[in-house]
């Protein structure tokens, strides 16, 4: 419904709503063409055959695009802030992992820590927030934190598991993300990754230098000093940082 419009006066049709043609909602739009003339209405139906384009996190990519189409699969590439969101709301099925939209803090008013997890690997838990964890079934594609550090960042690496036990073993997703510096949230988006999750778990991050933190009550962040697979320590501290997963590979 919706999805395109005709002139009264030439028949020609027009995309009224371009979010309608995307092959793994719609794979085929169809519509009824009335046409009348002196009385008489003749009905036509028409149907608009979709083709699978293999790459659509590239359609919503602008000023990355070209890099993100150079990457290898597995390489995390750094995306804008209107990209990231563009990729939270227009591919199917998007939801979030880590932080949600509504705990996640950008700092813009000053309330993150300056100083933290310099070093560490880092995976936060809410017992009663099962969002924060990674469905079965879903994929990561997108990621974002909050850096508090000046100096250029090589070694950062975004980490998964599938089991609702916090200290049970992850393994890295991907290549270390892309290098980036300045203080502020940082957008990454994942080239091509085939990994669905096998079970609910959860999302760590490890953290070359000082990310964004703050007291939260509720949470607990397990921690682990340096790159690590598994965390067994834990504080009253949330990191700033979360994904973006969905139930369809659509690239």
């Amino acid at each position: 419904s919706g999805a395109i419009a005709i002139d009264s006066a030439t028949g020609e049709l027009t995309v009224l709503d371009s979010s309608a043609f995307d092959f793994e909602t719609n794979s085929t739009i169809t519509a009824t063409v009335a046409i009348t003339a002196n009385g008489v209405t003749e009905t036509i139906d028409a149907a608009i055959n979709l083709n699978d384009v293999t790459e659509d996190i590239a359609i919503f990519l602008s000023d990355s695009k070209p890099v993100y189409i150079a990457a290898n699969d597995g390489d995390w590439i750094e995306i804008t802030e209107t990209e990231y969101n563009s990729l939270a709301s227009q591919l199917n099925n998007v939801s979030t992992a880590g932080l949600s939209d509504g705990v996640f803090d950008d700092n813009s008013t000053g309330n993150l820590l300056p100083n933290g997890a310099q070093n560490f690997t880092l995976c936060t838990q809410n017992t009663s927030d099962t969002n924060l964890r990674i469905k079965q079934g879903n994929y990561v594609f997108a990621f974002k934190y909050v850096n508090m550090a000046t100096a250029t960042r090589t070694t950062d690496q975004v980490k998964i598991s599938s089991s609702t036990t916090i200290t049970d073993s992850f393994t890295n997703l991907g290549s270390t993300l892309a290098s980036h510096s300045g203080k502020g949230v940082h957008y990454f988006v994942i080239k091509g990754n085939a990994v669905k999750n096998s079970g609910d778990g959860y999302l760590a991050f490890y953290s070359s230098a000082f990310s964004g933190n703050k007291a939260t009550t509720g949470f607990t962040n397990y921690y682990a000093s340096g790159n690590k697979l598994s965390m067994s320590k834990y504080e009253n501290k949330v990191y700033q940082y979360q994904a973006l997963t969905t139930t369809e590979k659509q690239w």
